[in-house]
């Protein structure tokens, strides 16, 4: 199956670095009955409806049915199991929470999301660093993401931001 659940959370901690806790571990996976000609949507709604898993599939069900058009090899489809595919959501969570209408409508929120580019800007600073950041990496971070906004997103002014300030620049002694 396409996995819209999987995809959902991927997406949601890779850009807009949002984190859930696990399922908590009395909660079995729910074994609903569903006819066979059921698409994903239909399958995962009704298997996630039970209150104790909306508190997390919420958020990540409607990012994730986004990519309903997509297939589990990514190719492109108009339908499921003889029915359209409705790859229509919200996002509930960061700046660039609201509707949209697919894959597109959703990406096209994150990018100009401010949410989402200061992420961008953590992954980048942690790879410079190769390591995890920490509170003390705010101002680094800060001024990065400030320069990434001012070049209206280039990369490579990220870049030469990162690379100018003192974490990257210099190792505390207990790091060494």
């Amino acid at each position: 199956s396409s996995n819209p659940v999987q995809r959902g959370k991927s997406l949601l901690q890779e850009l807009l670095c949002w984190s859930s806790a696990p399922p908590p571990p009395e909660v079995p996976f729910p074994l609903v009955e569903v006819p066979p000609e059921a698409t994903t949507r239909e399958r995962l709604t009704r298997a996630t409806a039970d209150a104790s898993c909306q508190e997390c599939h919420r958020t990540m069900n409607p990012v994730g049915f986004a990519f309903e058009h997509y297939d589990q090899f990514g190719r492109f489809r108009d339908a499921e199991k003889g029915q359209p595919i409705d790859a229509s959501g919200e996002l509930l969570v960061s700046d660039a929470a609201g509707p949209f209408e697919d894959a597109v409508g959703l990406l096209s929120r994150l990018a100009e999301s401010p949410d989402a580019q200061a992420c961008f800007t953590s992954h980048w600073l942690e790879l410079a660093l190769a390591r995890p950041t920490s509170k003390e990496d705010a101002c680094a971070a800060a001024s990065a993401l400030d320069a990434f906004q001012a070049s209206d997103g280039s990369l490579t002014e990220l870049l030469v931001a990162l690379a100018q300030t003192d974490v990257f620049r210099y190792r505390l002694g207990s790091e060494l």
